[in-house]
């Protein structure tokens, strides 16, 4: 079966040995860069012996024993080809082999021979050249793999991130909690190792056994509030795009976390939303959780006129441009947010009205008053079912209320400084009325 190992062998055999020739070309003392890696080629029984090329020959083994492959796939043992394919003869194209998905060793001029050296722009993508990637059909190490495509995060740290799966090159070690995006699981002599990438490049083959699938939690859309000026909202897992932070968490940033993700170093992240717009993740450090306090469904009064009241905590769209000092409604939630500041969720029956800043309104407490009133029948007032006016049974000056007699049980003063009366028949509640409809008896 062919080598990639004979043929990375056949060049580290050579490298600083020997010299860059494109006219002697044939060995032993000076190769170019495609005569290398036809040579290298037959060395690891991949192509028998006498074969030659240059690199448009090379284009030409496409599909037979060349298979192409992704720049971000390339991994030990593959071939780059730069070059317009019909026309990359002599100077116009490169060549080469992969150590890893980042290094290459080639016969190349500015280094006199063969050398190994980064890819990137030593691969003749320096001067512009379209760069093809391809693996060799045949090769003992294109281990069996099954598609993945699944984020991942570290559960181990210092664990080796291989840059091939025959353990010849090291990309690094792992730290707990980084998050990876594993493309495919090879199976290595019964070991699997993940594919891992940060951003479509290659970061290294692991074994599964040092990161677990970063899987979200479901968090029933609650909202959640910045407290602190001090984190970031990240575009994604491998924290390389900042998509805003929370350095004016004063002004009140609110948004509803529907998701949360563990990394493998127990930090926790919420995934953000503003309406149906996503904002990022952010550390779960730097939010609290504006948890809804029952109310007991409350009387409360507005006692200014320049307090809106909002769609939602996130402040994208008013429902009314500001209140009516003396209007009422029925808080049912509280809401503290994390610059202290706290909002009521508004009712009117079960009609809900929006959420409004506490500061504007004041809870409109029941005063015993247990006074005898009779309606005054000289003046138009209105005898409410409910205390935000919006159903109506009658009017003072109508015969059937005009000049009777009831029990004022109850005061209620509202944020504009007018009083109302709950007003009883015996045992039996009638209506609200503004005091001055009634005159005491």
């Amino acid at each position: 079966m062919a080598s990639i190992d004979k043929m990375i062998q056949w060049f580290k055999d050579r490298e600083g040995k020997v010299t860059y020739s494109m006219s002697n070309r044939y060995g032993p003392n000076s190769y170019d860069c495609s005569s290398s890696v036809y040579y290298s080629l037959i060395a690891g029984g991949f192509l028998p012996t006498g074969s030659m090329g240059n690199t448009d020959s090379l284009f030409r083994l496409e599909g037979s024993l060349l298979i192409p492959i992704g720049r971000a796939e390339v991994k030990r043992g593959d071939i780059f080809v730069a070059g317009y394919k019909g026309g990359s003869a002599g100077s116009a194209g490169h060549t080469g082999v992969f150590l890893s998905n980042d290094t290459i060793i080639h016969c190349t001029y500015p280094k006199n021979g063969i050398a190994t050296t980064p890819a990137k722009n030593w691969m003749g993508d320096y001067s512009g050249l379209p760069v093809y990637y391809y693996r060799l059909k045949g090769a003992e190490n294109n281990y069996p793999a099954e598609s993945f495509n699944k984020k991942v995060t570290i559960t181990k740290a210092d664990w080796t991130l291989w840059g091939d799966l025959e353990y010849k090159t090291k990309k690094g070690l792992t730290k707990l909690g980084t998050v990876y995006e594993a493309k495919k699981i090879f199976t290595v002599n019964a070991n699997k190792y993940y594919e891992l990438y940060v951003s479509g490049e290659f970061s290294g083959f692991l074994n599964v056994d040092g990161a677990k699938e970063l899987k979200s939690t479901t968090t029933n859309d609650i909202y959640v509030s910045a407290i602190s000026p001090n984190y970031k909202l990240w575009g994604n897992f491998f924290f390389n795009k900042e998509l805003g932070n929370t350095g004016e968490y004063k002004k009140g940033l609110v948004y509803k976390a529907k998701y949360k993700y563990t990394l493998g170093n127990g930090d926790s992240y919420y995934s953000l939303y503003q309406g149906g717009e996503w904002k990022g993740y952010i550390n779960v450090k730097a939010v609290q959780v504006c948890s809804p306090i029952a109310q007991n469904d409350m009387y409360i009064t507005a006692t200014t006129s320049t307090y809106a009241i909002w769609e939602n905590l996130y402040w994208t769209s008013k429902l009314v441009e500001a209140t009516k000092q003396g209007d009422v409604y029925k808080a049912r939630y509280k809401y503290t947010i994390g610059n202290g500041h706290s909002y009521y969720s508004l009712y009117r029956g079960d009609n809900w009205k929006g959420y409004i800043n506490s500061t504007g309104m004041r809870k409109m407490d029941s005063v015993l008053v247990n006074k005898k009133v009779k309606i005054d029948g000289s003046k138009t007032y209105n005898i409410w079912k409910d205390l935000y006016w919006s159903n109506s049974i009658g009017k003072s000056n109508e015969p059937k209320f005009s000049g009777k007699l009831f029990t004022a049980k109850y005061s209620y003063l509202l944020g504009d400084d007018t009083v109302y009366y709950s007003l009883y028949d015996g045992s039996t509640w009638i209506g609200y009325i503004g005091k001055g409809g009634t005159i005491l008896q």
